[in-house]
């Protein structure tokens, strides 16, 4: 649940048909963990599904999230 110093750095990065994402870390704390990692990811796909562990989770990692994977854009969905 605790995200490592740069594990999740452009890891989805220009992924454009990624339609669903799990990321269950609830601990975004690390430098860098989530850099540019949904950039113009999702951008060719009908709809995207973010599944993070609670809306707490979600609140945590919403300003590392475009806009296109944040609610409104995307279905968001909760773990617990």
């Amino acid at each position: 649940t605790t995200l490592a110093e740069n594990c999740y750095t452009n890891m989805f990065l220009g992924c454009t048909s990624l339609s669903s994402v799990t990321m269950l870390g609830t601990n975004v704390g690390a430098t860098y963990c989530l850099y540019n990692w949904l950039i113009d990811a999702g951008t060719q796909a009908s709809s995207r599904t973010l599944t993070v562990a609670d809306s707490e989770a979600y609140g945590a990692i919403e300003s590392y999230l475009p806009d296109n994977w944040k609610s409104g854009q995307a279905t968001i969905q909760y773990a617990n």
